[in-house]
């Protein structure tokens, strides 16, 4: 079975530094392959081979569930670390070289930290 999809998707996220809500718009399209499962007493024999296409999803009972691949698929779409525009961690901070607050999460680091 070969289930080709579409969806758009509008949803909210919060932002990993603010946590603030960020509105966010998904698009994607996806072809998903699948295949009657093995039977529960056959060997399961694993070749990989980065060439080769990747072998179908099996099929888990008589029907496939629509739902559930478009719930996969969005969920791969997200941006698992949102920020809101000009948001920024204190370790964003140490990549460029400021210093560091001497009461903040990362002070006990910096002291770590060889002095050049």
């Amino acid at each position: 079975v070969v289930v080709k999809g579409q969806f758009d998707a509008a949803l909210t996220q919060t932002c990993v530094v603010t946590l603030d809500p960020l509105p966010r718009t998904v698009s994607e399209s996806f072809v998903e392959r699948l295949a009657a499962a093995p039977d529960a007493g056959e060997a399961l024999v694993v070749d990989v081979d980065v060439e080769r296409e990747d072998e179908p999803e099996p099929i888990e009972g008589d029907s496939v569930d629509i739902g559930e691949l478009v719930a996969q698929h969005l969920s791969l779409a997200l941006d698992p670390y949102p920020r809101a525009e000009g948001a920024h961690l204190e370790t964003d901070a140490l990549a460029a070289g400021d210093e560091v607050r001497e009461d903040g999460p990362f002070a006990a680091l910096a002291r770590l930290k060889p002095k050049d």
